[in-house]
């Protein structure tokens, strides 16, 4: 009876060590289907967002319908991909958009030109990221003269204009740009010795704040030593 009991214990545990194994093989296929289910609606679903860039008459509904994806599945997919955009692409296309249109967009006119592009931005991101760039609408007005020329008094000069250099440290120029990243964007600020091209300062800062033109300045004027004039 011992024999028997001992030989159904090693037939039960050889039985458990299949069933273990059939279970974890299941879980891996079943994983890897999943996976590969997701990639395909992945591709179905870039290719949607390309074809709504094209503005053609082929509504959103009408491709999932074809395609047999969700439409609230597609929708889903294209505003959690939004913010991994949000530093590159997003940001690009709002500057891109913003010299088109010469930044006479505001925010609800420049949310429904990324919408035209396939990209869905909450408006509130949008206006941000014009807020944060310096691209808010620039309201044109008629040119109105202001000043009187005609007049006996004083006239300041243009002393940058007039100045003819001879020498390094007699006129410096400034100009501020900024530069793409990967994931963002930074402002530069250089400082040009207009005598020899030279760039005598410079500085990088996320925002464009006036420590990012003072920081400039006091470099170039610890790095020059220039004389009092």
């Amino acid at each position: 009876m011992r024999e028997e009991i001992n030989q159904l214990k090693v037939a039960l545990a050889d039985k458990t060590l299949e069933v273990d194994f059939f279970r974890g093989a299941l879980r891996n296929i079943e994983a890897l289907r999943q996976k590969r289910a997701r990639k395909w609606r992945r591709g179905i679903y870039n290719q949607i967002r390309e074809v709504m860039q094209l503005q053609g008459n082929l509504s959103v509904e009408r491709m999932c319908h074809l395609v047999r994806v969700d439409r609230a599945g597609f929708y889903r997919h294209l505003k959690g991909k939004a913010p991994r955009l949000e530093n590159t692409e997003v940001r690009s296309l709002v500057q891109q958009i913003a010299v088109e249109h010469k930044r006479r967009l505001g925010s609800p006119r420049m949310k429904r030109e990324l919408k035209k592009l396939g990209v869905v931005v909450n408006h509130k991101r949008v206006e941000r990221i014009m807020r944060e760039d310096n691209l808010l609408a620039i309201r044109w007005r008629k040119f109105v003269t202001t000043t009187e020329s005609k007049h006996d008094h004083p006239v300041y000069l243009n002393l940058a204009s007039r100045v003819q250099v001879t020498g390094p440290n007699q006129l410096w120029v400034a100009d501020i740009t900024y530069l793409r990243l990967q994931n963002e964007f930074v402002y530069l600020a250089v400082l040009l010795d207009a005598f020899s091209r030279r760039v005598v300062g410079w500085a990088v800062e996320r925002t464009m704040q006036a420590r990012l033109t003072l920081t400039v300045l006091e470099r170039a004027i610890a790095d020059r030593n220039p004389r009092e004039a």
